[in-house]
């Protein structure tokens, strides 16, 4: 019999905007699909749970509660007789424990946890106080009612539940090689939901110094994105009178503009400030975009999905210190060609493709 599964998660995957989360959960989604397995998702829009299978709207409702979003999933997991409730964590509370217990002890249905990030406190503070002791009170109680957990790290167990750890993935189809093209000017881009951990600021303060010093290479830094830190991101730029140096994107849905923006840039700029919310290592979804598309990469905490001497990742201090703008010309000076650039292509195909990815935790869906 064909297994059902539905993936639930609160992220509109069909929401405008560039977004890893978006890209990841419709990449797993297509890999479920690839093997037989009939996916459902339900997701919210502006406060309107909808439900999709194979493209088509099952059903749709707006919950003012809790529980009636719970009941409304019960109802939905029951009508279309779900075996496997793929679910990208929820912050725990009552009436999510209480989902849960109702679930496994009404339906016959695996329960899979997603926590796309482990630890998360530091990452989710400032959502609601009340939220978070909420989850602090009743997370510990979900390993009572899950069969297993996902995470992106290495955790055996999260919250007493067993988990399997894997990597995120991409799809290479639709991620072209950067071209190569020469400009006298040095010239660095990121794609990112602008958060305080991705410590663009430290990017900017390093442009504003190199400028000050009168070097002679001309510096560009293009931010595609939009998030949190927009407004104060642009604040610094005025305040610096980097307008010049510094644009500002947006959110960008147009594959060709943006492979353009790729192809006409010299290094990216990856997360430099995880040590804000207290991680020390990361395994961004961009990291390995970047690494597709041949374009050497800056980080400052450790991504074990590569190895420790490759030539394309430039690290720096996890600290909040501006970043030497002088470094990362001479990184790229030193080390890239199209020969480099090939190799990061080759491991990208060998290492991130969703399906290869998704291989262990397909094979637990389906025991």
């Amino acid at each position: 019999m064909q297994i059902k599964l539905l993936y639930l998660t609160n992220e509109n995957i069909y929401a405008e905007g560039y977004t890893g989360i978006r890209k990841k959960i419709r990449g797993q989604l297509q890999s479920f699909e690839n093997v037989n397995i009939n996916t459902y998702i339900l997701y919210n829009h502006n406060g309107l749970n909808i439900s999709l299978n194979k493209g088509k709207e099952m059903a749709k409702f707006v919950s003012f509660t809790k529980k009636e979003y719970f009941d409304f999933v019960f109802k939905l997991l029951k009508k279309e007789n779900i075996s496997v409730l793929y679910v990208r964590y929820i912050m725990a509370s009552y009436e999510l424990i209480e989902f849960y217990k109702n679930i496994k002890e009404n339906l016959d249905i695996k329960l899979i946890i997603d926590f796309p990030t482990y630890p998360y406190d530091n990452v989710f503070k400032d959502v609601e106080k009340i939220v978070l002791l909420n989850d602090k009170k009743y997370r510990n109680k979900i390993k009572q009612y899950a069969d297993f957990s996902v995470n992106y790290d290495d955790y055996e167990k999260i919250y007493g539940i067993n988990s399997l750890s894997i990597v995120n993935g991409i799809n290479l189809k639709k991620i072209p090689i950067k071209k190569t093209t020469k400009s006298k000017k040095f010239r660095m881009v990121c794609i990112s939901s602008l958060c305080r951990w991705h410590g663009f600021d430290r990017i900017i303060m390093g442009l504003y110094k190199y400028k000050k010093d009168n070097k002679e290479c001309d510096v560009i830094f293009t931010i595609v994105g939009d998030g949190p830190e927009s407004s104060f991101l642009q604040d610094l730029v005025l305040k610096y009178d980097l307008e010049n140096e510094v644009s500002f994107c947006g959110n960008i849905e147009d594959e060709n503009q943006l492979n353009e923006i790729f192809d006409n840039a010299d290094i990216a700029i990856g997360a430099l400030a995880l040590h804000r919310i207290g991680l020390y290592k990361g395994g961004a979804i961009k990291n390995q975009e970047y690494c597709a598309r041949g374009i050497p990469f800056v980080l400052s905490a450790k991504d074990d999905h590569f190895s420790d001497n490759v030539d394309y990742i430039k690290y720096i201090s996890e600290d909040d210190t501006d970043v030497s703008i002088e470094e990362l010309i001479a990184f790229i000076d030193e080390n890239f060609d199209e020969n480099l650039q090939k190799e990061m292509r080759q491991y990208a195909e060998s290492n991130f493709n969703w399906d290869y990815i998704m291989g262990d935790l397909i094979k637990k869906v389906k025991e």
